[in-house]
């Protein structure tokens, strides 16, 4: 039986007591159920967040980071949503990663500014590139 030791209270467990959670290597959570289950008990979880937003520091905090965003994402999101559009419409051919061949690509823009030259990588070289 596989055992690990959790993140929080160090107390070593079978696997099975670990959420499954797909973006970790071991495809376990790094908390146990318990540890996760009484984190989200804690009052800073209940809705502090939500009270904050609904108050009208925050509205307006909230209203103005949206603002400058929306202006600095903005091509980027003409872009993205173009060549959806495009791949959909059969204009551009979605294609297998450009580097290691894999069939499930995402399109990446090296120039926004022009929608229609997209290179096509899977999900781990398209973070390689984008870091870069």
């Amino acid at each position: 039986m596989e055992t690990r030791i959790c993140g929080l209270c160090r107390e070593e467990k079978p696997i099975e007591e670990y959420y499954r959670n797909k973006s970790r290597p071991s495809g376990r959570g790094f908390w146990c159920k318990e540890c996760c289950k009484g984190y989200e008990r804690l009052p800073h979880r209940k809705g502090r967040h939500a009270k904050w937003r609904g108050s009208s520091k925050g509205i307006e905090r909230t209203r103005q980071y949206n603002q400058e965003h929306y202006a600095e994402e903005k091509p980027k999101n003409q872009t993205r949503s173009a060549t959806k559009r495009l791949v959909k419409l059969g204009v551009i051919k979605k294609m297998p990663c450009g580097i290691c061949g894999d069939g499930n690509s995402q399109a990446h823009h090296p120039d926004y500014t022009q929608p229609l030259e997209v290179v096509w990588l899977c999900q781990s070289h398209h973070y390689d590139v984008d870091r870069r």
